[in-house]
């Protein structure tokens, strides 16, 4: 389960420069200070402040904070429509990549459309919601969403204990009914689906076959909270967190937390 973090870090010019990417400036130290903050409680004073100028300029660029959420949103959303666009030009296996630098520098986009969508005008919100396709719904609550090079994707209807895929022509499918209530999930470098499990508390290697390795269940002598976010660096290691909400009920094994 992920929060709605920082977009990227914004950077704060120089007071009395005017850089010629302001009004970028601006939609990123907005779409970073809605996203920690909320949007009811950023003033278009705390934009300003964050990029070094006065609100008079800030209102040179947007009408209002409404307006500036706005452009928030479609920020993300063309930047990746952008990278579909180019992916869909390169060899298949840069594809997951450069989606996920852009998933990445806007993973607060998604949160904030749901936590805020509501403060948009009318218009807006038909405008961007045309531009978003629901493929498919009626899940408990989706995480560890992941593209597999089939085309299909696979996701955890987590709180609901399954995992499920979903293809453009065959629909939706459960792959594991339980799943251990898993979570995070990516390839590692030889293909194999590296998933985070909230139940066991542990880390799986799942092969091209069906068989899987426990790779990470204790960490000095203690059992694991809940792997929950998973990454593969380019040396092969494995990254993941370790919150403790998979020891709650409903998102995973109600029990003590083993790691504080």
């Amino acid at each position: 389960m992920t929060a709605g973090p920082a977009e990227r870090s914004v950077g704060r010019p120089a007071r009395g420069t005017r850089p010629a990417n302001r009004r970028q400036l601006i939609i990123a130290a907005a779409a970073d200070l809605f996203s920690r903050k909320g949007y009811a409680a950023v003033a278009m004073g705390d934009v300003a402040d964050a990029v070094a100028i006065g609100p008079s300029a800030l209102y040179r660029h947007f009408r209002g904070k409404q307006d500036l959420l706005a452009a928030v949103v479609g920020d993300a959303l063309s930047t990746l429509d952008d990278a579909i666009t180019v992916a869909e030009n390169e060899r298949s296996s840069d594809v997951a990549a450069t989606l996920a630098v852009v998933v990445l520098r806007h993973r607060g986009a998604g949160v904030l459309w749901q936590r805020e969508a509501r403060q948009l005008s009318a218009g807006d919100r038909a405008k961007f919601g045309a531009a978003v396709e629901q493929i498919a719904t009626g899940f408990t609550f989706t995480e560890g969403p992941i593209w597999m090079t089939d085309g299909s994707l696979h996701f955890s209807d987590m709180p609901g204990d399954k995992r499920r895929r979903w293809h453009p022509t065959e629909g939706v499918t459960v792959l594991r009914d339980p799943s251990n209530k898993c979570n995070g999930m990516t390839l590692d470098n030889d293909g194999n689906l590296i998933v985070c499990e909230h139940v066991t508390s542990s880390v799986v290697r799942e092969k091209p076959d069906g068989t899987r390795e426990t790779l990470a269940t204790h960490w000095q002598g203690k059992e694991l909270n809940s792997p929950n976010d998973v990454i593969v660096a380019s040396d092969g290691s494995i990254i993941f967190t370790d919150p403790t909400y998979g020891r709650m009920p409903g998102f995973g094994l109600e029990r003590e937390t083993a790691i504080a």
